[in-house]
């Protein structure tokens, strides 16, 4: 009897440690749930797009359809004034100068 309750003490005093770093090592895993600061105009996203809208490119063209990236992006109505470059409002993106070439 005197090894059984001695058993049980044991399990109740370390069972508690045991999941609380398993837990630990799940959360720390997890992208989606890591506190993370980001610029201004920006916000975290668990699941975003592998290519933002730039002024340059308000719709970019990769097709990337099944991959999911976990990052800081632009809030809505903002795009990338360049690839990596800050976020502003769409509509004040430089205005792009259309070009044809001659033959």
């Amino acid at each position: 009897m005197r090894y059984v309750i001695t058993v049980l003490l044991l399990l109740f005093t370390l069972c508690p440690f045991a999941l609380a770093k398993r837990s630990f090592s799940l959360l720390s895993s997890d992208p989606c749930l890591e506190k993370r600061t980001c610029g201004k105009n920006e916000e975290f996203v668990c699941c975003g797009p592998c290519v933002e809208p730039t002024c340059s490119k308000p719709e970019p063209d990769a097709d990337c359809t099944n991959v999911c990236v976990a990052g800081c992006f632009c809030k809505k109505n903002y795009v990338r004034r360049a690839i990596g470059g800050s976020c502003i409002w769409a509509n004040r993106c430089p205005r792009r100068i259309e070009t044809t070439i001659k033959p």
